[in-house]
């Protein structure tokens, strides 16, 4: 008696394949999401936190954190002395870093300055991620 199949795979062998791969994606791809958006938030920390720097050297220096008359944060980038490029005041969502000095929206005498990040939305919400001074 001759064997009439050959090797490979029948179309439900790869039917059950592709399932069974979509069924772990829907597993892992939300996973996998939430770790970017938390990296994203990290990163945005990071930035902030060169932004921090940058204004105590501006501080140091000129004895008082850059105003709206000076430039805002845009006063940091003049020279390259405390930051390099527009990149480095801008979050991960492609949004510029909010800088307003005195502050704006968080009224608080013992702040110097409001810096925020409009996050993922990129508008004032409840989500924004503030690191102010």
């Amino acid at each position: 008696m001759i064997n009439s199949r050959k090797g490979g795979f029948t179309l439900f062998e790869i039917m059950m394949g592709v399932a069974i791969i979509g069924v772990l994606m829907g597993f892992v791809m939300p996973q996998i999401n939430k770790q970017m958006r938390q990296l994203k938030v990290r990163r945005c920390s990071m930035i902030m936190g060169a932004i921090k720097q940058a204004l105590v050297g501006y501080e140091l220096d000129n004895g008082k954190v850059p105003q709206k008359a000076d430039g805002g944060i845009q006063a940091l980038l003049k020279g390259g002395k405390y930051l390099e490029n527009e990149k480095e005041i801008q979050d991960p969502w492609g949004n510029d870093i909010v800088y307003n000095a005195p502050p704006v929206r968080f009224k608080n005498k013992y702040k110097k300055y409001e810096l925020y990040s409009l996050g993922a939305s990129g508008e004032e919400d409840e989500n924004n991620i503030d690191d102010g001074q």
